[in-house]
């Protein structure tokens, strides 16, 4: 007896969907009468990385008088498929990932034909804000999954991901000039390729970069104020490269960008007739809302913009605290504070609210941890806490 089984699903992938699934299909003996029936209400078993298996449950059934044997005895086999496997077997096979790379062309062609364009380029040059797309579905565009994306659509999304890896490491870089060590450029460069997709991990890319990130934070365990030596694809010794240089992605104009979140909030009336939702739209884009210098936008769309903005920025403050706490360094909250300061933009920092007095004042307190500590560390405790003060 045997039985065919369809494609096992991969539940986490570059893209947040989920799914296992088995398709059932009949299996017969010259002579033999098999069936598969499928059991919608079904359990599924934990497997690794989030994945899932459908539980199969094989049922023997007794022959019945006068059935011709044929060296083989009837049976009827009950496959139990999970939720998302019986949502295949409703799209007609169908895949999730199929359905999800059909869901995110539409969404890029409906971003492309609200602000009346063909392409995401100019003169070879990202022209689109792609911030809206969460990262994974950006490198889906970057590598044609499904072959959906044209080559324009995969040079702006290669851009897209440039510019967000230096966007990581801008505040770290603006550390490294405060604190002089190359250690949290690097640490910033592993927090980002941590957070890569399962699909980004499988790139060699993304693999040669790990390595090599992960051998400079060994170089620097010794000496973290001496930028790590004679390592092969080191992604940030590129970053730096095109820092120098001045080759880094550059920002889209404040005027362009202006334009592309009123097309963006007209589009979102056009759809939902109010404004409810602005999570889809990018730090950039809400602070051309909120400073409104075009004169284009509401007091209620400024009120909602500032909202958001206010609410991300109290998350990520919360978050710097909350990951600083457990590092035992004391100085940890005020270099994520300067950090993030230093990955803002001039715009950025306006709308939200944040002046050079606020980063003075984060480079004091980090100024002032680092001595403390450095006194307790000297090993004369409080007598060294008292001199020092």
């Amino acid at each position: 007896m045997t039985t065919a089984m369809g494609p096992f699903c991969a539940a986490k992938r570059a893209f947040p969907w989920h799914g296992a699934c088995y398709s059932g299909e009949q299996s017969s003996f010259p002579g033999g009468r098999h069936m598969t029936s499928i059991i919608a209400n079904a359990y599924v078993l934990p497997y690794a990385n989030n994945r899932t298996y459908s539980d199969i449950q094989a049922q023997p059934q007794p022959q019945k008088a006068g059935q011709p044997s044929h060296g083989f005895s009837d049976s009827a086999i009950s496959v139990t498929l999970s939720e998302a496997g019986r949502a295949a077997l409703a799209r007609g096979g169908q895949s999730a990932d199929d359905d999800e790379t059909d869901k995110l062309r539409r969404e890029l062609t409906e971003l492309l034909d609200g602000l009346g364009r063909t392409s995401p380029l100019t003169d070879g040059k990202l022209a689109v804000d792609l911030s809206g797309f969460e990262r994974a579905e950006v490198f889906a565009i970057a590598q044609n999954t499904g072959n959906k994306f044209t080559a324009d659509e995969q040079k702006a999304a290669k851009s897209e991901l440039q510019q967000r890896f230096d966007a990581a490491l801008s505040g770290a870089h603006s550390l490294l000039e405060v604190t002089g060590s190359y250690r949290d450029l690097y640490e910033a460069s592993l927090e980002y390729l941590d957070a890569a997709s399962a699909e980004e991990k499988k790139s060699a890319e993304w693999q040669q970069h790990y390595a090599a990130v992960s051998q400079a934070l060994g170089q620097l365990n010794s000496n973290p104020g001496q930028p790590p030596q004679g390592i092969k694809s080191d992604p940030v010794v590129a970053y730096l490269g095109r820092v120098a240089k001045g080759e880094q992605v550059k920002d889209r104009t404040f005027a362009d960008v202006s334009d592309d979140a009123r097309a963006g909030l007209d589009n979102i009336y056009a759809k939902a007739g109010d404004l409810k939702d602005l999570s889809k739209f990018g730090s950039r884009a809400l602070s051309a809302i909120v400073l409104n210098r075009t004169d284009t936008f509401t007091s209620t769309e400024i009120a909602a913009a500032r909202s958001e903005m206010k609410s991300r920025f109290g998350q990520s403050v919360q978050s710097a605290f909350q990951s600083a706490g457990g590092t035992g360094d004391p100085t940890a909250f005020s270099k994520k504070l300067i950090a993030q300061y230093g990955s803002m933009s001039v715009e950025e920092r306006e709308a939200a609210g944040l002046d050079d007095q606020y980063y003075n004042t984060i480079v004091r307190n980090y100024e002032t941890s680092l001595n403390i500590s450095r006194a307790f560390g000297l090993g004369g405790g409080a007598t060294s806490l008292l001199s020092f003060l």
